[in-house]
């Protein structure tokens, strides 16, 4: 917002609130939707794992049916 606004006598004041607003929002955001990274990786192993093993269930099917 910053970068739209010339700073001058006029838009000072909107200036500030611009500012004191981003901080707020910034440090709600951070309290508020923190990514929890250990969970995120432990959620994403299980997925992938998961679909491995579903991977080479399917495939062992696949090769029971050829043989």
């Amino acid at each position: 917002m910053e970068e739209l606004l010339v700073p001058d006598e006029v838009t000072a004041p909107m200036l500030e609130l611009v500012a004191k607003r981003r901080a707020y929002l910034t440090e709600y955001a951070r309290l508020s939707y923190w990514l929890d990274v250990a969970k995120l990786n432990e959620i994403h192993r299980y997925e992938t794992e998961g679909f491995e093993q579903l991977s080479s269930y399917l495939h062992d099917i696949a090769r029971s049916y050829t043989n």
